[in-house]
């Protein structure tokens, strides 16, 4: 076993090598089409959601006792964290904030950081009368 070399498994790495992966995968998500994107993190939302509802339906159960309540309360809603990791690589903020290590090793922008983390949009994509800057009410044009 390799442990500064790329691996697809979980492995045990030394920081040069977890540096490596996290800007590999940092470069891939950037990468990504944005519907995919979109729909991922959609679908990282549901199982997020799925985990926390399951977990109020458990812990609303009276007759359990409080501690029992909140053991089956943490395990119910790891599931929404596992379907995260397990199911179909979903997009949560969380793991999209491991970009930074590629954008500081320059091999991605910053405004594919910031599409990735949804605060740019590009400008011509959604037009709008708010794009331009205001005019005050009470200034006129000079050119009359």
């Amino acid at each position: 076993m390799d442990l500064i070399g790329e691996t697809d498994s979980i492995d045990a790495l030394l920081p040069p090598a977890i540096a490596r992966k996290a800007e590999n995968l940092g470069v891939t998500k950037t990468n990504l089409p944005l519907p995919q994107l979109v729909a991922l993190a959609m679908l990282a939302g549901a199982f997020i959601s799925f985990g926390a509802m399951f977990s109020t339906v458990v812990t609303a159960d009276a007759s359990m006792s409080p501690g029992l309540s909140r053991l089956l309360g943490g395990f119910t809603f790891s599931l929404g964290l596992v379907l995260v990791v397990v199911g179909g690589g979903a997009e949560l903020f969380t793991g999209n904030t491991l970009i930074v290590v590629a954008l500081a090793s320059r091999r991605v922008s910053l405004t594919a950081l910031l599409r990735n983390w949804g605060i740019k949009r590009p400008p011509h994509r959604y037009p709008t009368k708010c794009s331009r800057p205001p005019r005050l009410a009470g200034r006129r044009s000079a050119r009359r």
